[in-house]
Formats: structure tokens, sequence, C-alpha cells
């Protein structure tokens, strides 16, 4: 497409029409990468879709294809607008308006109307005042987690994803935190695979790998002297990590700043060996009926409390042994090393359960309680919960908003990135006195008090059923721990679905299966207009935060 000879009017008309098929190429060829950097709501609705098809619209297709919907099925679309109003987390903010006031609209998958599905309802709802992820400075923290190949490359390294959520900005930039990740057995090639995934996430990590068989507990034992040498070096580097965790890769940190928070009693200049015991699953009962942890898969140090590991008797017999530690867990093994041939005592910082709460009902899943989670274990496994999409709803209004708790006049429940249930006939509250606020002196004080091994508290039992030197520091009476309670009917719907748009609004799909158990079951819904005999999806559209004022 070039011409020889003199200028003319052609030639330049020819010049200029190729500048600007280049320049074309160069904007969508950049548009193009950097879609693929973003999180985005539908690909489809970024790139200019064909036709003039809504957001909306885009969004069911995509729900259509990924939940295997077919003919009919019930919607409901909310607006929502984040207000950060306290920095005090509520089990349960009550909503004065009715959150069926949107009625829903039966949708024809195969040709939806447009109207039907806009989402022209908005709300205002409140959220504890919160960073978001890249506002948090978790540079006091140095983890250590052994897992394998197989299971990091899984589901396209969904675990990465997910330490990503709680170790990076959000943006491929580490948020401060640092993390040692030992392989078990992998060759060069999946070694070199895993860091560059790592790398490319923005995981401030370092990644090796054992070169003989071990056992889980001999990996963990083995990582606290990793990470004491990796902590020197850090150090020798200007960075001083103050708490040391050795965490199982399905651990997940809902909130660095909120973690951080709860340590704030804690002299990082004292010995300090604490668990982190998430849900009644990560407690156990002894033969003489004693309740104990071992941390849950979670265990935090101070630097004093990580150099003695390596030097301890216990370490030194069985890291020579490739086959030990087979029959018990690592925490529980580690627990054992440190009560027989140390002094410390294991302080505890539960999630969702601990031996005081009195008001735990049995009835009620974990992560609808309204408790702040301090971290979630084997939340795939427990709870069927696609992690990665279910904290996206902090993108737009904080690490603070995840698993708040709402009810609303007309006896529905959202608890936000988890569920939404309605309580047809009706859901009673109770609420507990409670003087929660930002850790204080006198708290600190008298954590350290505990901790002294020459002080009259240290070693003793806070219950009688609770094992010796096992400390719970869980601020039983000053944590707002309100219950719901209901009878009747319960109609629930589970998050399946989370994305990104090309606004910033993070859009939500909840989901309640149509009964559609039989042929004959099939065979009636297609004649019958009952909303329970078809799939029903409620979309949420959450929108920028408004700041406190």
């Amino acid at each position: 497409m070039l011409f020889k000879g003199p200028c003319s009017v052609h030639s330049r008309l020819a010049h200029m029409l190729m500048a600007l098929v280049l320049l074309g190429l160069f904007v969508q060829t950049l548009r193009i990468a950097t879609d693929g950097k973003r999180s985005p709501l539908l690909k489809d609705a970024e790139v200019i879709p064909e036709g003039n098809a809504s957001p909306e619209e885009l969004y069911l297709g995509r729900l259509t294809r990924e939940l295997g919907l077919s003919n009919e099925a019930s919607w409901v679309a909310w607006r929502i607008q984040p207000s950060e109003q306290s920095e005090v987390w509520p089990s349960v903010t009550e909503v004065q308006l009715n959150f069926g006031a949107v009625s829903p609209k039966t949708i024809n998958l195969a040709s939806p109307d447009r109207m039907d599905l806009y989402a022209k309802k908005r709300m205002e709802l409140p959220v504890p005042t919160g960073p978001k992820l890249g506002d948090v400075d978790a540079s006091d923290f140095l983890f250590g987690i052994s897992t394998t190949y197989a299971r990091i490359s899984d589901r396209d390294y969904a675990m990465i994803k997910a330490w990503a959520r709680w170790l990076t900005d959000g943006h491929h930039h580490s948020n401060g935190a640092s993390m040692v990740v030992v392989l078990d057995q992998a060759n060069a090639s999946q070694l070199d695979e895993v860091d560059r995934a790592l790398q490319a996430s923005g995981l401030d990590c370092w990644v090796t790998t054992t070169e003989e068989p071990m056992s889980m507990a001999r990996r963990y034992f083995e990582l606290t002297r990793i990470l004491k040498t990796f902590a020197a070096n850090l150090a020798a580097n200007g960075q001083n990590k103050r708490w040391f965790g050795l965490v199982e890769d399905d651990v997940f940190f809902p909130s660095l700043s909120y973690l951080r928070d709860r340590l704030f009693s804690y002299n990082t200049d004292s010995q300090h060996y604490i668990g982190l015991p998430s849900e009644k699953l990560d407690w156990d009962t002894s033969e003489n009926e004693q309740i104990q942890t071992h941390g849950g898969g979670a265990v935090l140090l101070t630097l004093s409390a990580l150099t003695r590991i390596p030097n301890l008797p216990c370490f030194e017999t069985e890291r020579s042994k490739k086959t030990s530690f087979k029959s018990k867990r690592w925490d529980e093994l580690l627990h054992t090393c440190l009560m027989k041939h140390t002094e410390l005592q294991m302080h505890v910082l539960p999630g969702f359960y601990s031996p005081n709460d009195k008001t735990v009902d049995e009835n009620v899943d974990s992560y609808e309680t309204g408790q702040q989670p301090l971290l979630l274990r084997r939340y795939a496994h427990r709870h069927l919960l696609n992690i990665n999409k279910a904290h996206l709803v902090t993108n737009v209004c904080g690490e603070s908003c995840f698993m708040q708790r709402y009810l609303f006049k007309d006896n529905w429940v959202l608890v936000n990135g988890i569920s939404i249930t309605q309580y047809p006939d009706g859901v009673k509250i109770e609420h507990k006195e409670t003087h929660k606020g930002a850790p204080t002196e006198e708290k600190k004080e008298e954590h350290q008090k505990r901790s002294n091994p020459d002080s009259d508290e240290a070693g003793r039992d806070i219950s009688g059923s609770l094992t010796e030197r096992l400390l719970i520091d869980d601020d039983a009476g000053s944590v707002d721990r309100a219950t719901l309670s209901w009878s009747g009917r319960r109609n629930a719907w589970k998050l399946v679905d989370s994305a990104v748009s090309k606004d910033g609004a993070v859009w939500q799909a909840y989901f309640k299966r149509g009964k559609k158990n039989s042929a004959r079951d099939v065979q009636q819904q297609q004649q019958s207009s009952s909303a329970d005999e078809k799939d029903s999806i409620i979309v949420l559209v959450w929108e920028q935060a408004k700041s406190a004022l």
C-alpha cells in the first residue's frame, strides 16, 4: 500500500488513511490488553457489544450459561448505594424498608423483556467504615504456607487468586505482607510455573520445594526455620516483620487490617504464640472432656517465639524422620511440642466460635451469624463458597462490609456476599448489650499481664472445661452477638456469581434453584406460574460507596 513517485493528493490521502488505520489498530490492541488485566462484569459489555443489549441483559446471558438456566426464571434486581457511617461492626443492621418492594418478574430466557430486567430501584445501606484493598498496610506480616502443585494450579490458580485478595492491593501490587510457599516435591518446571503465577498476581512471595517425601507436619516444622532465615534477610533490607503466620493453603483473611487491630494488645517484643480457630470444627474435646484447640490450621508467632522452634528437641528429632507425623495434624504436633518444651501459653483469637459464647445457634450457618470474620478456613469444603466472588464486593464498600448482615422490615435478611433469606412467617431479633470499641491501653496491659509467665494470671484456665495454658482472648463481653430466630418457612438464595462492571460497580447474583426433581416436576413447571417452581435470581448492583461526613 505504499506509493512511489512525487507527492500527490491521492498519495497524501492514502498516507492519511494508513495512519488512521494504524492508530485504530493500536487503540484496539491497547483496549484488549487493558481489558485482560481487569476483572470485567462481562467482556462483551466492555468491548462495545453488538446491538443495544443492556448490562442486565448481558448479565442474564452470563448467568444462563453458567447456571444452565432454561425456559423461564424469576428475576429481581436492586441497586445499592453503600454509605460509611460507623467504625463499629453491628451484628445486625435493621433496615426500615421492604426488600420485597421490587416484585419478581418472570423472564423468558430466550427473549427477555429489557424493562423487566432493568434495575431501577435503589436503596442506601450503611456499612462500617473500613479500608479498601488499596488502603491496607500489612507490612507487619510474613506468612508461611505448604501446599502442592496440584492444589495450587487447580481451577486456573483459584488458590493464588484467593491469596491475592488479602495479600495485594487489588491492582497487582503487594500490600506489604510477604509470603513463603513450600511445594511438596515439585519439579523445576512446576516450580517455575507457580513462581510466574505468583509474581503476575503481585504477591511478595518466595516459592521453594521439598526434594524428598515429607509429611505435612514436617513441612510446617521446616517452614519455621525457613521463615526465621527469610525474616533475617528481609530485616537486612529494612523490612522488619512483627508477626509470622503458619497457615494452611485454604485459610482466607477477609481483612488483614482487622487482624492487625485484634493483635494490637500484644507486645511483639515478647514471645507470643496465638491460635486462630475459625469455627467449632476447629476445636476438640479431649478424653477428660476438656475443650481445646491447636490453632485450627492458622498460627501466629512473634519473632522471639518463632526463633525458638527450630532449636526444640522435638523438631531436631523429627526432621530426620521421612514418614513421621502422619497420624496427627501439624498444628497439633507444634502445640504439643511448645507445651512440652517451653513455658509459652497459647492465646486464642476465635473467629466464629468460642467456648465462652453462650449464644451459639447450631441451626445457623457460621457465616450467617452476623459476626465480623477474622479468618475463614476450608470455606469451599464447609460452605461451598467461591471466596473470590464472595469477597469482591469489598472493592466498592470496603473490607468491613463483607458478611455484614441486614434485616429488612418485611423479614428479608441479606448477609453480604453469602446469602439472601426470606422468612415469610416472621423473624425475631434478640440484642445483647455491648460496649465494643477500639483497643485500649487497659486491654493491652491486661493481655501483657496474662502473657507474663511470672504473673499470677499466667496459665490460669478461664473456663473449668478448658485445657491448661490456653487463654481465649475473644472480648466476649464487648462483641455484639445479636441472634435471629424464626419458625415456619425459610427461602434461601445463595451467592453464585459476582463481577465488576466497567464503571466499577460490583454485580452479585444470588440464586435459588426451582423445584425440578423429576420429569413430572418439569412438566408441572411448564404448566404452572408458581415462583417456587422456577429458578430464581436476585441481582444486587453495589455502586461506589459514599464516605461518611
